[in-house]
């Protein structure tokens, strides 16, 4: 959480992250108790909550504050008039009157883990089970959800449009009347929920996943990490922080100008000879056959993983990771001739932005011919004997070799082609064969930039 001049981020073992300018410093916080959330309202009013009943408060410096209680605390949340809530195990709820914490009478023994308030007389705390309970001034009661999953977090931009998430996928908004599920398009487990605005609003959770709700529906936005992030804030529309395990801190927000951009890639709706789909087809690899890999597979221990990163100013298209596949028998790969296969391919020659192949001015990329000088290597792992490949580009019949566009016409397919943060990819391999060699799939940026606004108030 933070405020326009400070971001503050905490964690385990009582580490006190602060932003005033890059790069990130830690604070000595006092504690080496685990801390689990901390809200600021600026650089000198701040709590932080953790194990063991303990709270911070932070006045340009940590120190403690007593809480009255030994239970974990989970989440605070605080107000401009110096109040402040605290929730944590066992239903237990603390208010801060502006100098010392007591606890209110609960009505719930479950463990709470978000609270968010739009006034200190109407406040929402979220933990297992699907609980809500709701403060109206006088007394907590529940409220009727919409879902039994545990709940992580709540928040709200208005009285009228309070949001909770939690475990699988779960999310739910209060209208003001009732609360009612909203299609995450995700099963992971939702972390934190945080938005500028009604139309601007950001879930994150585990294996990086991140969601952004625009008013109408909640889509993906690729994260860069696989770590489990567990909160997320942000000083305005343009500028929003998500943390979480390992010390991940990303941030959301204006491009940097370096002109490097990077995706995460994923299969095509177009890429499969059969199930399952793929990203990257490799025919007549190990002997005569379908060889195909996906950049989507997971076998629950380890998860493909590739990226395309775009340099403008040196002119590369580096496409680099780790996929899925081998050799397609049937509708699924041969048990006999699959597993991980590592690449880092580079196109260094004939790079440049286009609308297309006749090179008419565009935003598109574009490889417009092929060299030698394009090349990468492709290795299996644990299976083949370890074999490893040197390719180098082809290009097709209208003379380029790969194509990386956000406008394409195979992006018509799955709903993908009005969404304009995802690209679509295809290019060309050789040493050729009498089947195919080739990319084919769709990627979305790890950073999606827009103009900034004005920095506003938490």
């Amino acid at each position: 959480w933070g405020s326009p001049g400070e971001v503050a981020a905490v964690g385990n073992l009582g580490t006190a992250a602060h932003l005033v300018v890059a790069p990130w410093t830690t604070k000595d916080s006092g504690t080496f108790n685990d801390l689990c959330d901390v809200w600021m309202a600026d650089d000198a009013r701040a709590f932080a909550v953790g194990l063991g009943g303990t709270i911070l408060l932070y006045d340009g410096a940590w120190s403690a504050s007593a809480s009255g209680t030994a239970v974990n605390l989970a989440d605070v949340f605080g107000f401009e008039d110096g109040t402040a809530v605290a929730v944590g195990e066992a239903g237990t709820i603390l208010r801060y009157d502006g100098s010392a914490w007591s606890p209110m009478a609960s009505v719930t023994s479950v463990n709470l883990f978000g609270v968010w308030g739009s006034a200190p007389d109407n406040i929402y705390a979220a933990g297992v089970g699907g609980t809500i309970v709701h403060y109206d001034g006088g007394a907590w009661s529940f409220e009727t959800t919409a879902t039994p999953e545990n709940l992580s977090a709540v928040w709200g931009s208005s009285a009228s449009d309070v949001w909770a998430v939690g475990d699988s996928g779960a999310i739910m908004r209060f209208d003001g009347a009732t609360w009612a599920l909203s299609p995450s398009g995700t099963t992971a487990t939702l972390g934190d929920v945080w938005g500028s605005s009604a139309s601007d609003i950001w879930a994150v959770g585990s294996a990086g996943t991140i969601r952004h709700y625009d008013g109408a529906a909640w889509s993906t936005v690729e994260s860069g990490t696989e770590s489990n992030l567990l909160g997320v804030w942000g000083k305005s529309a343009c500028e929003v922080f998500a943390v979480g395990a390992a010390g991940t801190i990303l941030r959301y927000g204006p491009d940097d100008e370096s002109g490097v951009h990077t995706f995460v890639c994923h299969d095509h709706p177009q890429g499969a000879v059969a199930p399952p789909t793929y990203g990257l087809r490799l025919d007549d690899l190990l002997g005569e056959g379908q060889y195909t890999f996906s950049f989507d597979y997971t076998d629950g221990a380890e998860s493909a993983r590739v990226t395309l990163t775009h340099d403008e100013a040196a002119g590369t298209v580096r496409i680099a990771g780790r996929a899925y596949g081998g050799l397609l028998e049937g509708d699924e790969w041969s048990s006999e001739a699959s597993g991980w296969i590592d690449f880092d391919f580079t196109y260094t020659d004939a790079v440049a932005v286009y609308d297309n192949c006749a090179r008419d001015a565009g935003d598109d990329v574009y490889v417009t011919g092929a060299s030698a000088l394009n090349a990468g290597t492709f290795t299996l792992v644990g299976w083949g004997g370890d074999a490893s490949f040197d390719f180098i580009d082809r290009a097709d019949e209208h003379g380029c070799s790969f194509v990386f566009d956000n406008d394409w016409d195979s992006k018509g397919v799955g709903g993908i082609a009005d969404d304009p943060n995802v690209w679509s990819a295809a290019g060309w391999l050789q040493p050729g064969t009498d089947g195919s060699r080739d990319w084919l799939f769709i990627a979305r940026p790890v950073v999606t930039p827009r103009e900034c606004a004005a920095p506003s108030r938490p």
